[in-house]
């Protein structure tokens, strides 16, 4: 192949909201690609979760096998939680990996979870779940990408307190992101000579969720004057995601091949569920019974209604320096383990409940109970629960909880660090009015692409569509299919991929656990 290979990554996009726009009159390159080019929906990773979709995307694979499940994963059968890290992307076999061994020049632009950085025939750079500085490799480009967009950044942290009711300053800041995007996508389409280029916006996901009752016109609660305000800024802001999509666009040629993806799809967010009281409630769940417990319950919540970082990091520092004080700012301290049969942690607004003693019969016992219960809640509707070997397969099913649920199809956020006489919280708890849905968007363009509407087109078939144009046979450990029927030829060379081996010893492990669960929190994810 003599073209090159752009994926162009609109973290979030939904049908749902492309087609009324494009009726509408807007999105005229996303348009365009969608008159050209072969579409259809994306099944995304269950729970549709934008670690565990992206982990997919790069490597053909099931959860199951890649043991990826949210932004922080169990590593074996323990507790302790991990952040999502470059170590993961390598150990699963990411697909740069295999390209550059086999001597593609490779571009990536703001992965989720890829930290640290590490080297590769090309560049990386970071993007969710990771820091703001030291994310490229090379080191140098760095200083390129921070010179042309007047400083580069990843993310804004939108479930932050300094956006609550803050829609001016989420907009104006959220612009700002987007045009620093738009000039480092620029810079590199001209300036850099690569075989396959990987691009994220994050910019699509953050909008979403921050604005998307805005753009419900069923969504219940919301002044009629906000909502005609903000919904011309929901457009206007996709508007702008459109322009870089036409940049992207502006660059490819006859023999290039261009993918718009997305991670999951998007839809309205209106509950909360509080599993944990609930498992309290039915006596699986034990907390603390000191005298501290009270007093640190307040300074839990003081802490996380907190917004200045300084004054987080004082308290952290003195609770650290002085064990006595009641202060903890992880719910993980309430716990009296020894005494519990289940709990559940944050996993990024989707429900898992840890068996702490792994028993089938009490897995049932709370599985069944936690369906009649929702079944029978007059503000909840439907609840989708199962194992782990229900939905993956792989040698890693031990990573992941006991039982892994959604109500009402992601519209109720699972709130495993929220307590309260009500289980059900009518209304959301932080920034976020909009949250994933199980289907994202696929859209691939070339001139040796087909305008057609393909059909169960999943995750995973990116990472092997990829291999079969640059003329590699995917690995039989991936779970994905080749998408060959949007091509007008087939006729590809095929080779074995290379042998890539992951030296742990030479990767760096991460060790910001906890500024990375503080950038998680802020992102609603945690």
């Amino acid at each position: 192949m003599n073209g090159k290979v752009v994926i162009l990554g609109l973290d979030g996009a939904t049908f749902d909201v492309i087609k009324p726009l494009i009726k509408e009159g807007h999105l005229p390159n996303l348009k365009y690609l969608l008159d050209n080019g072969a579409y259809g929906e994306l099944e995304s990773t269950f729970p549709p979760v934008t670690a565990a979709a992206w982990m997919s995307i790069a490597t053909g694979k099931n959860p199951g096998k890649t043991g990826v499940f949210t932004f922080r994963n169990r590593r074996d059968d323990d507790l302790k939680l991990y952040p999502l890290s470059s170590n993961d992307y390598v150990a699963n076999g990411a697909l740069w990996d295999y390209l550059s061994k086999s001597g593609f020049k490779v571009g990536i632009l703001n992965y989720p979870g890829l930290y640290p950085p590490y080297p590769i025939n090309g560049f990386m750079v970071g993007g969710v779940g990771t820091p703001e500085k030291n994310i490229c490799y090379p080191k140098s480009f760095e200083k390129e990408l921070d010179r042309v967009t007047g400083g580069y950044e990843i993310s804004i942290p939108i479930n932050s307190p300094k956006y609550k009711n803050k829609e001016d300053k989420f907009i104006k800041n959220i612009e700002k992101l987007i045009a620093k995007r738009k000039k480092a996508i620029n810079y590199i389409l001209k300036n850099k000579k690569i075989d396959i280029l990987i691009l994220v916006l994050p910019e699509s996901d953050f909008i979403q969720h921050y604005l998307y009752k805005y753009w419900d016109d069923n969504y219940p609660g919301i002044d009629e004057n906000k909502k005609k305000k903000y919904k011309r800024e929901f457009i206007r802001l996709w508007d702008k995601i459109d322009e870089i999509v036409g940049d992207v666009v502006e660059h490819i040629y006859t023999d290039d091949y261009l993918f718009v993806i997305s991670d999951h799809g998007f839809g309205r967010l209106t509950k909360g569920f509080r599993i944990n009281q609930w498992l309290i409630n039915e006596g699986y769940l034990k907390l603390k019974r000191n005298y501290g417990t009270k007093r640190e319950s307040i300074f839990y919540n003081i802490f996380n209604k907190l917004e200045d970082r300084k004054i987080r990091g004082y308290l952290r520092y003195f609770k650290n320096k002085f064990k006595k004080i009641p202060f903890v700012d992880s719910f993980e301290n309430f716990i009296d383990y020894e005494n519990s049969l289940a709990i559940a942690f944050q996993y990024s607004g989707v429900g898992g409940i840890e068996i702490l003693n792994h028993d089938q019969k009490l897995r049932e016992e709370i599985s069944i109970k936690l369906i009649n219960f929702v079944n029978n809640h007059p503000l909840l509707s439907n609840i989708e629960l199962y194992r782990p070997n229900d939905i993956y397969i792989g040698d890693k099913l031990d990573n992941f909880p006991d039982i892994i649920f959604l109500i009402d199809e992601c519209e109720v956020e699972i709130l495993a660090n929220s307590f309260g006489s009500n289980i059900v919280i009518n209304g959301t708890t932080g920034n976020r009015s909009g949250d994933h849905r199980r289907y994202g968007i696929f859209i691939g363009f070339s001139s040796n692409i087909r305008h057609i509407n393909i059909k169960n087109a999943k995750i995973f078939d990116i990472t092997p569509t990829i291999f079969y144009i640059l003329g590699l046979r995917p690995s039989n450990d991936i779970d994905g299919r080749i998408l060959k029927e949007i091509f007008i030829s087939t006729q590809f060379n095929s080779k074995n991929l290379p042998q890539v081996v992951s030296d742990k010893s030479k990767m760096a492990f991460r060790r910001d656990d906890e500024e990375i669960k503080k950038k998680l929190k802020d992102l609603g994810y945690l």
